[in-house]
């Protein structure tokens, strides 16, 4: 009987990774993707850590920034609609939803790039972008609207296409300013 049962197990099938410029056409195609992970901010001596679950949806992005068990949460949708900040206090828009962020955060992210640097690539929109690859093709380091960008590690995901190479840690620096991310769970749709 275990033999049969063994039978029918079936093991999961590996595509095989993408080369890089599959990947950067599927990357840049991409409808939806989902990411968690931790965030930590520092200026100067000042900072702060927190869980985040980013969720894009064409060309809408849905950030949850929490604390320690959930606390001190923020939630920033940013897309075609404008700028919205989600805190315990209610729902702020614009002008006031950035000043909520200047206070929140410290500062206001670049929300519009740094989705499509959280993928590993540089926004579309500016040429001026300064990319170094490594020996594979893949992007360790970008300098876009006065940030820089550094890809520390990337992590195997895999999709229908085949497998991703996806950021897995990243850190973004300006002005004294330090963001770095690590990505513990990547889904790309």
């Amino acid at each position: 009987m275990a033999v049969m049962l063994a039978a029918c197990v079936t093991t999961p099938r590996t595509l095989p990774p993408l080369d890089v410029v599959q990947q950067r056409q599927l990357l840049q195609n991409l409808p939806k993707f989902q990411l968690s992970g931790r965030v930590a901010v520092a200026r100067g001596d000042e900072g702060f850590n927190a869980a985040v679950a980013w969720r894009q949806q064409q060309d809408t992005s849905t950030i949850k920034l929490s604390g320690p068990l959930g606390a001190g949460g923020l939630e920033l949708r940013a897309g075609p609609q404008g700028l919205q900040v989600v805190t315990s206090r209610g729902v702020l828009d614009g002008q006031e939803a950035e000043a909520a962020l200047e206070r929140e955060l410290g500062f206001v992210p670049p929300l519009a790039a740094l989705r499509y640097w959280m993928l590993g690539l540089a926004a579309p929109d500016d040429a001026s972008a300064l990319q170094t690859t490594d020996a594979d093709g893949l992007l360790v380091q970008l300098v876009q609207q006065q940030w820089l960008i550094v890809y520390d590690r990337h992590q195997l995901v895999e999709t229908a296409a085949g497998g991703v190479q996806m950021p897995a840690r990243l850190t973004a620096t300006r002005e004294g300013l330090r963001l770095r991310l690590v990505v513990d769970r990547w889904r790309l749709h």
